[in-house]
């Protein structure tokens, strides 16, 4: 868990930057065929549990260089304050939250 400096998530800058290079791979990627392209929609599925993306990932390139670049360009872990008592909460392995210690 952290707290955020914007009232909203969706206001966060990580998510307009993310929003714009998933556009432009998109747009890049239009004329390919299905087959390249259906493994994309993992990124739009709801629901899809970290296991899930990792197999997607693990038959597309494509995908895994999408979700490498992504990753590199959230910010948000940069900007977390660094205080006694703040909480951290991670993904486990079976979709749930665990809390972890600093």
């Amino acid at each position: 868990m952290v707290q955020l400096s914007v009232p909203d998530a969706r206001e966060h800058s990580d998510v307009g930057h993310l929003q714009k290079l998933i556009n432009e791979r998109l747009r890049q990627w239009a004329g390919a065929e299905v087959p390249v392209k259906q493994p994309l929609a993992a990124l739009f599925l709801p629901g899809v549990a970290k296991h899930e993306l990792l197999i997607a990932m693990e038959a597309s390139v494509l995908l895994a260089d999408l979700v490498a670049e992504a990753a590199a360009k959230v910010g948000l872990w940069q900007a977390a304050p660094v205080a006694d008592g703040e909480l951290f909460f991670e993904i486990a392995e079976g979709n749930f939250y665990v809390l972890q210690p600093l």
